[in-house]
């Protein structure tokens, strides 16, 4: 998306929608990837729970989301099970 501190919610979100069904379609153009100042990996629908991303010029920063694990935890003198987030990094 280009230009969003110009638009409003509505053309935002609209806007948003139909690029994310051209990207499951596979119909993105270069041009509507290419460029971003901020992007967001997310591999935890893999079921990965860790990675690095690569933040690719001339982004500026990457959100990196990794898959919900369950991970045995102290509490109160004993373990429990807890769903965790594995890990989200902002570089």
């Amino acid at each position: 998306m280009r230009a969003a501190e110009l638009k409003s919610l509505t053309e935002i979100s609209t806007e948003v929608r139909e690029l994310a069904g051209r990207a499951r379609a596979r119909k993105l153009k270069t041009g509507e990837y290419l460029g971003a100042t901020f992007s967001i990996q997310q591999s935890g629908m893999f079921g990965i729970e860790e990675f690095t991303a690569v933040i690719n010029p001339p982004e500026g920063a990457i959100l990196a989301v990794g898959a919900m694990a369950q991970k045995p935890v102290v509490k109160d003198d004993r373990v429990e099970i807890r769903t965790d987030d594995a890990r989200h990094d902002v570089m």
